[in-house]
């Protein structure tokens, strides 16, 4: 795929000088991920772009689809919501990094310390940045916004969900 887009953008390259592109990508001399990353930001008119919404920053399509879209992976703060990365398993569903970090402050502070209180703070602030995120992956598009969504495989908290949080975009 990499190598494709370099010959793309290098007509004039041949066997020699891919196989370098590929010996300098191989010993990481250029940036891989970024080399890899650019290829689906870089769209053309009548090409549908694959672009997460991070890379879709700035950019504008005349439609754009948007996979995926649920309270797992868009929560809303509200107490029934489960969301990627919260810890359900451990007791009262406590953010322990969040907890720790409160009850040192508090011991600095010598103040008082209430359990779940920065449980909830930092709970806040994830939904607060996921939902940027999905601005972000709306008002990329300038005619028509689709949006999907799943429900995932199973109704418990406990169950594995698996969804894409992706756009497809369209110029």
């Amino acid at each position: 795929m990499v190598l494709r887009q370099i010959a793309n953008e290098h007509a004039d390259y041949r066997l020699p000088d891919l196989a370098a592109e590929l010996d300098r990508v191989a010993n990481i001399s250029r940036n891989f991920w970024a080399l890899a990353t650019t290829i689906w930001v870089t769209s053309k008119p009548g090409q549908v772009t694959v672009a997460t919404m991070h890379k879709a920053k700035g950019l504008e399509w005349d439609r754009v689809y948007l996979l995926g879209v649920n309270n797992y992976d868009f929560p809303s703060n509200e107490a029934h919501d489960t969301y990627r990365g919260e810890t359900w398993y451990i007791r009262d569903g406590l953010n322990l990094e969040a907890e720790a970090i409160a009850q040192a402050e508090a011991l600095e502070k010598r103040s008082d310390y209430f359990i779940g209180t920065a449980t909830q703070k930092a709970r806040t602030a994830y939904v607060a940045e996921r939902l940027r995120l999905l601005y972000v992956g709306i008002t990329r598009a300038t005619r028509e916004l689709i949006v999907t969504w799943n429900t995932g495989a199973a109704t418990t908290i406990r169950a594995s969900r698996r969804a894409v949080s992706g756009a497809v975009y369209i110029r």
